[in-house]
């Protein structure tokens, strides 16, 4: 009793996204994300990024991406916050799907390149009180008259041993 017309458009979404590579740039607080997609032709790109150690706030930032029959986007991002992880989020959408994917980013410091030298000039500060010590120590009992004169050594002799004798196991 009548006839029946359909048109049926079939669209294939974004299946799923993988993150092929995560590396910091060359250019400071900056970092380069390559995603790649199975399915169809992502739109648009947003990127949620932690602040360091992973912890909210998240900074939400979209862009437009121009389809690549390939599917894979290489995303470029400054960051604000400098050194540190963050955890980002990649989503990519069109009109009809959406696919997202997870990543921990590690961003090197700048104090990256300091190495030992906190740990060396710890270690001269403490030598340098111990010798400021001794020496307020020898000169506060000079002052009241009980300081023991120091021993001559003999000729060829390290001088270094004229500790105060309370760095001295046993008198010489």
């Amino acid at each position: 009793y009548g006839s029946f017309s359909l048109t049926l458009d079939i669209v294939q979404g974004i299946e799923s996204a993988e993150i092929l590579q995560a590396v910091p740039s060359s250019e400071g607080d900056a970092f380069e994300l390559t995603v790649s997609c199975q399915g169809g032709l992502p739109k648009e790109a947003c990127m949620d990024i932690s602040s360091p150690g992973c912890q909210p706030p998240a900074q939400r930032l979209c862009q437009p991406v121009t389809p690549n029959p390939a599917c894979q986007l290489v995303l470029h991002q400054v960051l604000k916050s400098g050194s540190g992880t963050y955890c980002l989020n990649v989503s990519l959408a069109d009109a009809n799907s959406l696919a997202m994917v997870s990543t921990q980013l590690v961003m090197p410091g700048q104090e990256a390149g300091l190495g030992q030298a906190p740990l060396f000039v710890g270690i001269l500060l403490v030598l340098m009180a111990m010798v400021l010590a001794s020496l307020i120590y020898r000169r506060r009992l000079m002052k009241q008259g009980s300081a023991l004169p120091l021993p001559q050594l003999p000729h060829g002799r390290t001088h270094w041993l004229r500790l105060p004798w309370v760095f001295r196991s046993s008198p010489f």
